[in-house]
């Protein structure tokens, strides 16, 4: 059996050791460091080459969205899955390049989930040439500048930063209800990003160029949240 190399960030003594324990258990996983804020996660996510780190949003000295930013900056190949016990910031952490954003409220086979889900993913999300990894671009200030969902958010995300097909795209992010999003969705939902951010021509081409073109500048605002 292939084995995932964990690293878990949490801040909270307990909590981590609670996770880790977990974790640990579950056959296929390896938990191979672990970090108590986001400076020491960026360390040890480098020293080890894990495949998957498993992160608080809210931790001191680097908060994990910062912290993701940057491991999924050096280390492409590393998935991130972020927690957090915030609703409103799921789309926000999405648009660090993590794989995916889970309340803390979740049950532990969702947690489990989302850790294979993400080492199955990772290798798509390696950057093209001319084009900067979602960890390099504001799009969490844009989603929230333009009002945009969850899911809207989550498909911009790889839309306009990564060579995934529409299908391909469907088959990483879910619907509401956790469903499946079908190939004619994720095109609607780009339709809407579109409108909603005023990109003419109604291109995909276009869509990145618009991306590019609103975060050239801008400061990493969101390392401040």
């Amino acid at each position: 059996m292939e084995v995932i190399q964990i690293i878990v960030a949490e801040d909270a003594t307990l909590i981590r050791r609670l996770i880790v324990n977990m974790l640990a258990r579950e056959p296929g996983f390896e938990v191979v460091g672990e970090a108590e804020n986001g400076r020491e996660a960026v360390e040890v996510a480098e020293e080890s080459g894990a495949d998957v780190v498993v992160m608080d949003l809210d931790m001191p000295v680097m908060n994990g969205l910062a912290a993701a930013r940057r491991i999924t900056a050096t280390q492409p190949e590393t998935s991130i899955v972020l927690l957090t016990a915030h609703h409103n910031l799921a789309s926000v952490a999405a648009m660090a390049g993590a794989s995916e954003c889970l309340l803390k409220s979740c049950n532990p086979s969702d947690l489990v989930a989302a850790v294979r889900r993400a080492y199955a993913n990772r290798t798509s999300r390696r950057p093209d040439a001319g084009q900067r990894m979602v960890s390099d671009l504001n799009l969490g200030d844009m989603a929230l500048r333009f009002g945009l969902t969850d899911l809207e958010a989550a498909v911009l995300a790889r839309a306009a930063d990564t060579n995934l097909t529409y299908k391909a795209i469907a088959a990483q992010v879910l619907g509401s209800g956790g469903k499946a999003l079908t190939e004619a969705a994720v095109k609607h939902t780009v339709e809407r990003v579109m409108n909603k951010l005023g990109v003419e021509p109604r291109t995909r081409a276009a869509l990145v160029r618009y991306v590019l073109s609103e975060v050239k500048g801008h400061t990493n605002s969101l390392d401040d949240l």
